[in-house]
């Protein structure tokens, strides 16, 4: 099962109508290959074309859940949970997006409404937990909202929940519902065993822990999908069609897209005319990895995905940044100066342009999620004579004079 937000990670990527749609039909083959059950829809999963999000609903083999969102008619569009039986228990599934993933001004066409989720929670909880052994929800809300969702809506046994890129382990338990994050961007997986024992409910109990006979016992495993694990047949043949089709259509698009009109006075300048002044800095970077950031992508054939671009080049997404293609963006290729100081107009002396790199900079690609091992220091210390400055100053005896 997944908890939703499968198909877009950034608003803005919902303009690329083209590119999500090859995203969102790879993802929904995929998780059909794989033998998925069940996966929620997250806010910004609404953000896809409306006649695209149907077509795909309509054919996916793995069925798409939300219990609180509706169309402008109030009419729900999609399925509100479905009944499995899994080891001879019938297992009852729903979905909840979160209202606080929308955007100010959601794009034109999209009119489905997300509404509250506790009460449409209460709703199919109640009647799920007619026929049903187990009620498991998959949510969009967040950590500390699943813990008040649990509160405040009795029968729900298991909350498989994402948003906000946690990892639960050891689990959060409240009161009688067991609650599972596993991470995000698919770089783990949550693996979950039950035992239950016939007629008797009561709270969750980790197997390592039980004494006696308790009703309910759980072990849960946080897997991390690395190296050490074999890819999957069926999705490396099906990544590999993807971004074969992909580069296919990118070439397409530049053929048949006007050019974009040259903004007037860029915001971006580009390494080399920061070369100009800071020659030094300039030839370090030249033979470090943020110069490499790009051809990295492209050794992987990822050289076009939005959620790559945005840490691999300068300015992905800004009117005046990096795009794919385009010749005129050539100069913002990879990681450069201004990925990381600011942009470089205007710049005077100080002018727009941030000395320090603060480690919250670093940490906007730097990610827990995207690089685990990254330490602020000692990561500095691999830009050499770059960053010396720094460590010059952290490590600079005090002055016994007040500063005048």
């Amino acid at each position: 099962m997944d908890s939703g937000a499968v198909f877009l990670k950034n608003f803005e990527d919902a303009a690329n109508a083209p590119l999500t749609e090859l995203v969102a039909t790879t993802m929904v083959e995929g998780l059909g290959a794989i033998g998925y059950d069940a996966m929620n829809l997250g806010a910004a999963d609404l953000l896809l074309a409306p006649e695209l999000l149907r077509r795909l609903a309509a054919t996916s083999p793995v069925p798409f859940l939300s219990a609180n969102v509706v169309d402008g008619a109030g009419k729900s569009p999609f399925t509100r949970w479905i009944i499995k039986d899994f080891g001879g228990q019938r297992v009852g599934i729903l979905g909840l997006a979160g209202k606080q993933q929308l955007p100010v001004a959601p794009l034109p066409g999209r009119n489905l409404v997300v509404q509250d989720p506790i009460e449409a929670a209460r709703g199919a909880v109640e009647e799920l937990r007619r026929t049903c052994r187990l009620v498991i929800v998959l949510s969009q809300l967040g950590l500390e909202a699943d813990v008040l969702l649990a509160r405040q809506v009795p029968g729900i046994d298991i909350i498989c929940g994402g948003f906000d890129h946690q990892a639960t382990s050891p689990p959060r338990i409240e009161g009688t519902t067991l609650i599972l994050h596993s991470g995000a961007k698919g770089m783990r997986l949550g693996a979950l065993q039950i035992e239950i024992l016939p007629g008797r409910g009561g709270a969750w109990t980790a197997r390592t822990a039980a004494k006696g006979g308790e009703a309910r016992l759980y072990t849960w495993q946080i897997v991390p999908l690395d190296a050490n694990l074999p890819d999957h047949p069926a999705l490396v043949a099906i990544l590999d069609s993807y971004r074969e089709k992909a580069h296919e259509r990118q070439i397409v698009q530049q053929v048949l897209a006007p050019p974009q009109t040259p903004v007037a006075n860029p915001a971006y300048v580009g390494a080399k005319v920061c070369g100009t002044c800071h020659p030094a800095q300039f030839a370090q970077w030249t033979g470090s990895k943020h110069a490499q950031a790009l051809a990295a992508l492209a050794r992987k054939r990822q050289e076009l995905e939005p959620a790559c671009l945005r840490c691999h080049v300068t300015a992905y997404g800004e009117p005046d940044g990096y795009r794919p293609g385009a010749k005129d963006s050539a100069v913002l290729a990879n990681v450069q100066c201004e990925a990381c100081h600011g942009f470089g107009r205007e710049h005077r002396g100080k002018g727009k342009i941030r000395g320090p790199v603060a480690a919250a900079i670093c940490r906007r690609c730097h990610s827990t999620e995207n690089s685990p091992t990254f330490k602020y220091e000692p990561y500095l210390k691999m830009l050499g004579e770059h960053a010396a400055r720094y460590f010059t100053r952290k490590n600079a005896p005090a002055s016994a004079d007040p500063p005048r």
